[in-house]
């Protein structure tokens, strides 16, 4: 027996109202109300719609409170780490406060398989090689430097005047014209693999430039600071100079910061992911909060 929280007057009108909106009976008025054909399938299909209605809904709040209790894992460089975090993560914290970022690094082929085995929900890359089906965003373009003690550069031209005339050519026409000069020196890389270390080495064979390899790492600011400390030259990404240029472009800077020339060709940096209808709420919201970051990197690499 059901107990209804509507009046019968009600009910009589809303069952004669359905009957003509379907253009059939639901009812067998006599001898005692009862179902028509029609009104036992419409009672069968209106009961598996509830029944559908509440599993998606179990589903929606599973999946909602697990997501906001999760991990999100990307793939990403410690040089990319640096450029992005500072402004990405004090915003999603704030937002997803339950979610932890784990970031994977490594290189290039060995995370791209990570991402196509589904370990990895998120790759931060450029010219993938295995993920051409893949999702994907475009972030920026990223052209390269060289970072170059200034204690090199004396030795090869101590007169003030012929320094500052290489400074202007090297400025307008990249490094290219010095490499004879440097081969002298000492370099720190990334790497095999990793894009800077390809993007060079495309552009010393280019220029068939030989180089001694002094150091290499996986981690590019401690590379970027022996070459500060006068140990050797490495290559950087125009992006991550952007919050250090002034400092490293001051009359006291122990290096300078050179473009490799307009030969190099630029590379395209891309977020890749599982695609939207495969992304939890704080990984759809992490994706924008990476491509806002990149725009903002972007514009400030344009005044360089």
């Amino acid at each position: 027996r059901y107990h209804l929280t509507i009046s019968l007057l009600l009910l009589l009108f809303q069952r004669t109202a359905l009957e003509k909106s379907l253009g059939t009976p639901l009812f067998k008025r006599s001898p005692r109300l009862s179902l028509t054909y029609m009104g036992e399938r419409f009672l069968k299909t209106a009961k598996e719609i509830l029944l559908a209605k509440e599993r998606i809904t179990l589903e929606i709040q599973s999946y909602t409170r697990d997501s906001l209790h999760s991990e999100i894992r990307l793939a990403i460089t410690g040089a990319r780490i640096v450029q992005l975090f500072p402004k990405v993560i004090p915003r999603f914290s704030a937002q997803y406060p339950g979610v932890h970022i784990t970031c994977l690094q490594g290189n290039q082929r060995f995370l791209e398989d990570q991402f196509r085995h589904d370990i990895i929900d998120m790759m931060i890359t450029a010219d993938p090689v295995l993920l051409e089906d893949a999702a994907c965003v475009t972030l920026l373009e990223e052209t390269f430097f060289a970072i170059i003690p200034k204690k090199f550069l004396q030795d090869l031209f101590s007169c003030e005047e012929d320094y500052s005339a290489m400074l202007a050519c090297a400025v307008k026409e990249g490094v290219a014209p010095l490499l004879p000069q440097l081969s002298r020196f000492p370099f720190l890389l990334l790497n095999k693999g990793m894009r800077s270390r390809s993007v060079f080495e495309q552009f010393t064979k280019t220029n068939n430039f030989d180089f001694e390899v002094a150091i290499q790492s996986d981690d590019f600011s401690s590379i970027f600071t022996l070459a500060c400390q006068g140990l050797g030259i490495c290559i950087s990404p125009k992006t991550f100079l952007t919050s250090i240029y002034r400092e490293y472009t001051s009359s006291d800077s122990p290096v300078e910061i050179l473009p490799l020339g307009p030969d190099t060709i630029p590379v395209t940096l891309r977020l890749y992911h599982k695609g939207d209808e495969l992304s939890s709420p704080p990984a759809l919201y992490l994706r924008e909060l990476i491509i806002d970051a990149c725009t903002q990197i972007g514009s400030r690499t344009a005044i360089m």
